[in-house]
């Protein structure tokens, strides 16, 4: 008999730690749920983001604008001159199935712009200069690395405009940008507020006072005094006007450039992976080297670029800049290919 009720109490001690165990388990997953509802992980990241930028905003955008950025990037390119259309569509193509992010419009151009440059927008919109790919198509040196194929160099600079939307670069910088007036525009109201009561206060403290003299002698001298006061508040509140005007202008832009360039690092990085993955598949003819000719594209960018050496006045320039300096990249493209080959 008592052996009975203490396998009884066994189960039933068993049930319900079965049963907590269960409910702690799905509190848990509700939790990570919600987690994950309004910070959810980057495709490309893995890192928790605030999204408040929608993906159909992004397309939107990406759409609206590509048009007119093509035109005042130079248009189409001149005839003899198709052929790039043609590598630079068929290579992006390839690259954009690799692509972790799903429902991207993706859209590949040449325009006839002869800087070296390419460009994104939001939505998967991209588009390299005709210059920039003359230049690379003619440019056979190696700088003291392997020397990669024409196709190569073009998927280096695709992969990285690809990421660019994969990663939400525009969503992320425009959240940000909220954030930061969020933050700027709360702080400045509340010491706007906090100065604004310490003078009020003056000037209820200096009516009661003078409410108290008049009772007494019949005179009341302080209608000068409380005009003092609120030209005092006046100034004070200008004066913080111009002070978060100077913080927007100068520092919150200052971060901002900061912001961008982390993205183009992340670029970066996260490119010569997605083309490292396109590789491994052998697609539009990549293999498993072909992510090495990041490092080719950013030896190739210092080249053409006027003369500088890595150092404390590169770092300085890179600072005001949107863009991390081609001797910074080039040193962390190193770095990521030495990871992939691990």
């Amino acid at each position: 008999m008592s052996a009975s009720v203490g396998l009884d109490s066994l189960d039933k001690a068993s049930f319900i730690d079965e049963t907590t165990s269960g409910e702690k388990q799905k509190s848990n997953n509700l939790g990570i749920q919600f987690l994950d509802y309004i910070l959810p992980r980057s495709e490309v990241t893995g890192h928790r983001e605030l999204h408040l930028i929608p993906l159909t905003v992004e397309k939107f955008v990406g759409k609206a604008l590509y048009p007119l950025y093509k035109l005042q990037s130079g248009g189409s390119v001149p005839a003899k001159y198709k052929r790039y259309e043609e590598v630079v569509q068929r290579i992006g193509k390839a690259l954009a199935t690799e692509s972790p992010r799903k429902g991207l419009d993706f859209e590949f151009a040449v325009v006839n712009d002869w800087s070296h440059n390419a460009w994104c927008l939001p939505g998967g919109k991209i588009a390299m200069n005709l210059g920039m790919l003359n230049a690379m198509e003619n440019d056979t040196r190696d700088y003291g690395d392997s020397l990669p194929t024409f196709e190569e160099k073009v998927a280096a600079v695709l992969s990285h405009e690809i990421t660019h939307a994969t990663a939400r670069h525009f969503g992320r910088t425009m959240e940000f940008k909220i954030f930061m007036g969020a933050c700027i525009k709360a702080t400045q109201f509340f010491i706007s507020s906090y100065v604004k009561s310490h003078y009020d206060k003056k000037i209820e403290a200096i009516k009661s006072s003078s409410s108290t003299v008049m009772q007494v002698t019949g005179m009341s001298g302080s209608d000068k005094k409380i005009k003092e006061i609120e030209k005092q508040k006046a100034s004070s509140l200008k004066s913080i006007q111009r002070l978060f005007n100077f913080f927007v202008r100068n520092i919150a832009s200052g971060i901002g450039k900061c912001k961008s360039r982390t993205h183009e690092l992340e670029a970066d990085k996260y490119g010569m992976i997605l083309l490292h993955q396109a590789g491994k598949k052998n697609l539009a003819g990549l293999n498993t080297e072909s992510a090495r000719s990041a490092i080719w594209l950013q030896s190739f960018f210092i080249q053409h670029s006027p003369p500088s050496k890595p150092g404390f006045f590169d770092w300085l320039t890179s600072l005001i800049s949107t863009h991390p300096s081609s001797h910074e990249r080039l040193a962390a493209n190193k770095k990521t290919w030495e990871a992939l080959q691990g």
